[in-house]
């Protein structure tokens, strides 16, 4: 892990339910549940688990919903929705990579495109304000 992802993480990990979804926090690395979530998945064992993909995309639906509600993103908040994001674009840029060993299980390319795209745009909303539900046809792609 880099330096500055060991001082995020050290950052949000004293978030607490009441300022993220669990579906959010359970993604940090600082999280005891995050071997079985969607990042932990997709970091340690190169999985692409769509359910937990899915339950990801609902909790950054419910952040951006909150967030549009105020004029300004808390600063954590907005940190450890960076660090997820970050941390799934690496995962992601790494697996098209033909030079890199590193490979995701359980997507194709078409699929992993589209479900980014999602990722991008839920991510977006965060910061935005602007609440973007997951399309049900990007979900089910996987």
């Amino acid at each position: 892990m880099s330096p500055a992802g060991g001082a995020l993480n050290s950052i949000v990990m004293h978030l607490s339910a009441s300022e993220l979804p669990i579906d959010v926090l359970r993604n940090l690395a600082s999280h005891a549940d995050w071997p079985q979530s969607f990042c932990g998945r997709l970091a340690e064992d190169a999985v692409w688990d769509a359910g937990e993909f899915s339950k990801l995309q609902t909790a950054l639906a419910a952040v951006a919903g909150l967030a549009g509600e105020t004029p300004t993103i808390d600063r954590k908040v907005g940190m450890a929705v960076l660090l997820l994001y970050q941390r799934v674009s690496a995962a992601v840029g790494a697996h098209r990579n033909p030079a890199d060993v590193y490979k995701i299980s359980g997507i194709d390319g078409e699929a992993l495109y589209c479900l980014m795209e999602a990722f991008d745009t839920a991510t977006m909303a965060v910061f935005s304000g602007v609440e973007t539900p997951p399309r049900s046809s990007d979900l089910e792609s996987a």
